[in-house]
């Protein structure tokens, strides 16, 4: 409860309001309605009006670690992590380790996202990522990955892959 000392919190919960909030707070506070008044109840009505974000998962990769195991294990790697269309792909790109190591960062991320991991839930052959016209990773989850999204409330999953420097980093939303 705000004293005289003490100014009322703003929508944010702070009692000392930065410059935004002298913007926001003031325009927005008096057009919400009873029930909203609050933010986490804003928020959550509008993640939930439009399919917001459910969960997320990052990775970031040393691409050297993919080196290191592709040296030990060769081909029975990517058979083990890309399904049959990935594999497909990847032989397109020339057999890239650094498709490969995209490919294991994106599944990390995607499995932290779904809350299992790999080892504790999900495994490689249930989550498929290719790409679209432009490139852009495309995410398809089957059996127990569906499941579990499916139980998170979630409906899509959505990644973005990047990589500089010998890294990979790969997020996930699932929404």
């Amino acid at each position: 409860m705000a004293t005289a000392s003490s100014p009322a919190p703003c929508l944010w919960g702070w009692t000392r309001r930065c410059l935004k909030c002298t913007r926001c707070c003031a325009e927005v506070s008096g057009n919400l309605p009873d029930s909203l008044n609050n933010l986490q109840q804003l928020v959550s009505a509008s993640f939930h009006e439009v399919g917001g974000v459910v969960s997320v998962g990052t990775d970031l990769l040393e691409a050297r670690r993919i080196e290191a195991v592709w040296q030990r294990h060769g081909e029975r790697f990517a058979h083990r992590i890309l399904t049959v269309d990935e594999q497909v792909l990847w032989q397109q790109r020339g057999c890239s380790l650094n498709f490969l190591a995209k490919q294991y960062a994106a599944k990390e991320a995607l499995a932290k996202a779904l809350g299992t991991g790999i080892a504790a839930g999900v495994g490689f052959q249930e989550l498929s990522v290719l790409r679209d016209k432009r490139g852009a990773p495309v995410v398809s989850v089957q059996d127990r990955a569906a499941e579990r999204m499916a139980q998170l409330g979630g409906q899509r999953a959505l990644l973005s892959l990047s990589d500089d420097a010998g890294l990979i980093l790969a997020f996930a939303l699932i929404t």
